[in-house]
């Protein structure tokens, strides 16, 4: 698996430098520029998917759950009989009414059973009814590609297909042109709409629970064809 040193030579020959480069500083302009790419594709593909491990446990008596610090957005929780069907705030209160947030377990004769989880911003979820008693539950997401903090060694691995390694690159040196105005930040456009482009074909890969994907285009959307067999 690649890592983010193994870019950083990418990234100076789009920048025309040599590589240690001398105008820009590593460690603070292209290592976070690296990262930049690798969470704005996991935002546009919803990859890498992760499994969270060890097994999360669900708070007795409080409606919202944190959301571990490692994953951008929930997508599925199972429980001991299998997944747990996602739902909304607003269907909660269309489906069951005033006050269902007090609602638990116990009171919907079904101790230890989880009916539904809801989404709730970027750092917490929510479930539906209120435990009595603490249960274990498996989540998967949308993870962050790089969990490490600043300042970056340069050895975070790169959770993508070594494919794309040229996409987050050339990305990484359309932000850093920036900083250099004129013909260069032209240039830099030209990488960025490679980047995006590059990110079109990977959408299509990620394992999302709908089929609405990535598309560039104003007014429609795009989705993967279906395939049947008889």
């Amino acid at each position: 698996m690649a890592t983010i040193l193994n870019l950083e030579p990418l990234v100076a020959n789009r920048l025309e430098e040599a590589y240690p480069t001398t105008f820009w500083n590593t460690p603070n302009e292209l290592r976070p520029m690296l990262v930049e790419a690798l969470n704005e594709a996991a935002i546009i593909t919803g990859e890498p998917e992760v499994l969270i491990t060890p097994a999360y446990t669900i708070t007795a008596s409080q409606t919202l759950q944190p959301m571990p610090s490692n994953l951008i957005a929930l997508m599925r929780v199972e429980g001991q009989i299998g997944a747990i069907r996602k739902t909304s705030v607003k269907d909660l209160d269309f489906l069951q009414g005033k006050g269902w947030e007090n609602d638990t377990d116990v009171s919907l004769g079904a101790p230890g059973v989880l009916r539904f989880w809801f989404p709730v911003g970027l750092g917490q979820f929510g479930v539906y009814p209120v435990l009595e008693s603490p249960i274990d539950v498996v989540l998967m997401g949308v993870g962050l590609p790089v969990a490490e903090v600043r300042p970056y060694t340069g050895n975070e691995a790169i959770p993508f297909q070594q494919e794309y390694n040229e996409a987050f690159a050339r990305y990484a040196a359309s932000v850093l042109r920036l900083k250099e105005g004129g013909p260069d930040f032209t240039q830099g456009l030209e990488d960025y709409n490679y980047f995006l482009t590059k990110m079109g074909e990977l959408s299509p890969f990620g394992q999302r629970k709908n089929l609405m994907r990535f598309t560039r285009a104003v007014g429609s959307q795009a989705e993967v064809t279906r395939q049947e067999k008889d």
